[in-house]
């Protein structure tokens, strides 16, 4: 497993990160396409590790594959069993509800891991560590998702904070947990992490020349529209061509939709890569969603009909003007536009053809 070079650390005063702004990028999503660079050559864990003692995975926690109960326990530095170097064998075994992942030695996403974006938790095995974030369906211990500073530090000792990026580092026996903390103050993000509190920096910011993106929603989830706001969706049937934007740059897009007289619309959601972009990859998936007064429309992913590795499915959220030609708006996940467009020879009914080239 790769690591890259410690920065120096200390208690107060406050440390100060080599680059805040890549602290930042902890914001962007990997849903698509991501620039590929090199990570940084590998060093060895520090020997004496709790993790390292007790081995990648820990004896005596809680056996299971799916992920009905979830517990991360901070003080351990475990999620079921799983310590923050379990390997990406392991953590798939142990959790069968994964929704990606990046292989390890990719210079995104920290260098590798196994994600579970519909429960918020996610393996970065090629760095060691475990992050959890706020819609974690499962259990913290300690409670700290939505406390206080004042509660972190009351559980977990004295903190050690990198100065302008909203991270605490606290040590601990497995090496280092870690807190982030938004505008009010109040924990978003815990993570546990292998290596000492002196060497997390530097174990999540980017190697010289890399951008590492990790696997998380700088936006939100879609919104469907509530059921008594529908209204007759049938002219939304056709072909739909243009383009959006998520991590990866502007992606091509062909939507296929088919809409129903109660408002509910059905659809294929085909992406490529365009001259401007030719790195982006091809898929496709079905999508679902409803069309709202007013001329909202909302889709989102529902079953992937041509996955390329490492994509995550987006929806879209926009409006339906231009006598129903044009389609734009948001893609939530990605906090970013798309743009389509239609013919008026294609405003018809279509069927959705599931499309793998």
């Amino acid at each position: 497993m790769s690591r890259s070079g410690t920065t120096a650390i200390h208690q107060e005063p406050r440390m100060r990160s080599r680059s805040p702004g890549t602290w930042a990028r902890m914001g962007m999503l990997a849903c698509a396409a991501l620039v590929l660079t090199r990570c940084a050559p590998p060093q060895q864990p520090p020997a004496d590790s709790a993790a390292v003692r007790a081995g990648r995975v820990e004896l005596g926690s809680p056996e299971g594959g799916d992920c009905s109960s979830l517990r991360f326990d901070l003080r351990r530095g475990t999620l079921n069993g799983l310590s923050p170097q379990a390997s990406m064998e392991q953590v798939k075994a142990r959790l069968d509800c994964s929704t990606g992942e990046t292989e390890e030695g990719e210079p995104i996403n920290y260098g590798g891991g196994v994600f579970f974006l519909d429960h918020d938790m996610y393996f970065y095995t090629h760095r060691d560590f475990i992050e959890v974030r706020a819609r974690f369906p499962g259990t913290v211990a300690p409670d700290l998702l939505g406390a206080s500073r004042a509660a972190a530090a009351a559980a977990l000792g004295e903190p050690i904070e990198v100065e302008g990026t909203g991270h605490l580092l606290f040590r601990a026996p497995y090496g280092c947990a870690r807190v982030l903390l938004d505008a009010a103050g109040m924990v978003t993000q815990v993570a546990a992490h292998a290596r000492p509190c002196e060497d997390v920096p530097a174990d999540i910011e980017a190697s010289p020349g890399s951008a590492p993106i990790p696997f998380v929603f700088p936006g939100r989830l879609p919104r469907i529209p509530p059921r008594d706001e529908w209204t007759d969706a049938t002219e939304l049937s056709g072909v739909w061509r243009g383009s959006y934007v998520c991590a990866q740059g502007e992606t091509g897009l062909e939507l296929t939709l088919e809409g129903s007289a109660s408002g509910e619309v059905r659809g294929a959601f085909r992406f490529f890569p365009l001259p401007s972009n030719p790195n982006a990859r091809a898929g496709s998936y079905r999508m679902r969603g409803a069309y709202a007064r007013g001329g909202r429309l909302v889709l989102e992913g529902a079953a992937w009909i041509d996955a390329p590795p490492d994509y995550m499915m987006v929806g879209l959220e926009g409006k339906v003007t231009a006598g129903g030609r044009q389609f734009t708006g948001t893609v939530p996940e990605c906090d970013a536009p798309f743009r389509v467009s239609r013919d008026q020879a294609e405003a018809v009914p279509a069927p959705v053809v599931p499309r793998t080239d």
